[in-house]
C-alpha cells in the first residue's frame, strides 16, 4: 500500500512538474515542494536521485559505528 501510494505520489508531482505551467490549484504548492515529493517518492521505490540535486541520503554507518572508550 505504501509503495502504491508513493507511485501516485510520484506520478502526480511529476505530472505537476512538467505541466508546470497550468495555473497553480493550491499556491503554496510550487515547483520546489513538487521536486521534493517527487525525489523523496523515488528514492522510497528504490531510485535515488536526490544526489544530483545536493541532497546527501542519510548515512546509516555512521550512526551505529561503536567507539571504544578506554
Amino acid at each position: 500500500m505504501k509503495k502504491l501510494m508513493a507511485l501516485v505520489l510520484t506520478l502526480a508531482s511529476g505530472l505537476y512538474l512538467v505541466f508546470g505551467w497550468v495555473p497553480d490549484p493550491i499556491p503554496f504548492l510550487d515547483e520546489g515542494a513538487a521536486l521534493l515529493v517527487f525525489l523523496n517518492c523515488l528514492a522510497y521505490l528504490g531510485m535515488d536521485l536526490r544526489r544530483f540535486f545536493g541532497m546527501k541520503p542519510k548515512d546509516k554507518s555512521a550512526r551505529s559505528q561503536t567507539i571504544d572508550v578506554d
